[in-house]
């Protein structure tokens, strides 16, 4: 039954802290984590897998494929873009998700 307490505990205090650390960026806080309009500026066809890395931060996930690689992006809003990218290494589409 204590275990059973210590979990609850455990899930509430960790939900309370991830909403938490949602709030500042939402707030309209520039966080170096929160996808804005200026940086998804640099994402555009022909960019470079570089420039965009340097712009939006590690990406959560690649997908390899033998016509390029696709970039997988998220914030702490969850916010989200995928970045296409040929076999150059450049940008061939992109979509985000507010």
């Amino acid at each position: 039954m204590r275990l059973f307490f210590v979990m609850i505990t455990a899930a509430v205090v960790a939900s309370v802290a991830s909403m938490s650390g949602c709030a500042t960026p939402s707030a309209g806080i520039d966080h170096p984590s929160v996808i804005s309009k200026r940086k998804i500026g640099v994402v555009k066809s022909g960019a470079s897998q570089e420039e965009v890395v340097l712009a939006l931060g590690e990406p959560e996930s690649r997908l390899v494929a033998d016509d390029g690689e696709t970039l997988f992006f998220k914030d702490v809003n969850l916010s989200s873009v995928w970045v296409q990218f040929g076999k150059d290494g450049k940008v061939t589409s992109w979509e985000w998700f507010e």
